[in-house]
């Protein structure tokens, strides 16, 4: 990793995940958010066994990636080669993970590096007017959520969301897909951390998530450029790259840590899959 306050362990010390003392692991990770795991034993064998003991339920992913590794909470990251930008996992969604893991099986040759950027550091750094406005300003999410529906019918049905922010929740049969307005701040508190954090789907391309309709305010006006154009700059700068190399694991908070990838040569060799822990143990 190419940030020097993220917090790695390392294989030639500790040699298998076990043998990690738990305390300092937990400590390390609510301190940074994010923690590297590099030159182990076995992490692919180990992977779910590890996750579980930070898991107390796991998200279950959209519908679009493939499963992977034999085991239905382990999917691939999102297919193709282009560019996707910053976000954190699934903050526009009912679902929001606390917790994701990185695995990288194959890193590409060349490019298609996993970008990384600290919420916390993005949201210090952003002007006093523009967090007045966020903290006054939810986002507006229209959403169509792929589901698996074994009954068919037709039309759409009125559907019992049992979430903050939800309205015109309907089931689409015809879809096979929950239909949604979903109201969602652009900042939230990390749980981990207790700091505010700029944690959101603000940045990221539509084109890269199909399952968003619409992105506006709750007032259904868009949000202005100059505040865009600020979030984007001062994102930038606090960007890093994630230089995989094979075996390597990363844990990251979710609603503290925004991710997107770099783009690389379409027919390259890029395997990673992710784990997405819903709520965790910590």
């Amino acid at each position: 990793m190419t940030n020097n306050n993220l917090y790695q362990f390392h294989g030639s010390e500790y040699r298998h995940l076990k043998n990690i003392p738990r305390k300092l692991l937990y400590k390390e990770f609510l301190n940074t958010g994010f923690i590297l795991f590099r030159d182990f034993e076995d992490i692919e064998s180990d992977l779910i066994s590890f996750t579980d003991e930070f898991t107390l339920r796991y998200a279950k992913d959209t519908n679009r990636r493939e499963t992977r590794l034999g085991n239905e909470n382990i999917k691939n990251v999102d297919i193709g080669n282009k560019e996707i930008k910053l976000h954190s996992e699934a903050s526009f969604a009912p679902s929001w993970p606390e917790i994701l893991w990185f695995f990288c099986k194959k890193p590409s040759e060349k490019d298609g590096n996993t970008t990384f950027c600290d919420a916390v550091k993005l949201w210090n750094s952003l002007e006093k007017d523009t967090k007045v406005f966020f903290l006054g300003n939810p986002i507006k999410y229209v959403l169509s959520l792929p589901i698996d529906i074994k009954k068919k019918s037709k039309g759409k049905k009125k559907w019992f969301l049992e979430e903050i922010g939800a309205s015109d929740v309907s089931l689409n049969w015809e879809t096979s897909s929950l239909e949604m307005n979903l109201l969602r701040f652009g900042v939230t508190e990390c749980r981990f951390t207790n700091k505010l954090s700029f944690s959101n789907h603000l940045l990221v391309d539509l084109e890269s998530e199909p399952q968003i309709l619409s992105r506006t305010l709750a007032n259904n006006q868009k949000i202005p450029q100059d505040i865009m154009e600020e979030i984007s700059e001062k994102s930038s700068k606090l960007t890093f790259t994630s230089n995989w190399k094979k075996g390597d694991l990363a844990m990251l908070d979710n609603k503290r840590f925004l991710h997107g990838r770099e783009s690389f040569k379409e027919g390259s060799e890029r395997d990673i899959v992710l784990v997405q822990t819903l709520k965790a143990k910590i």
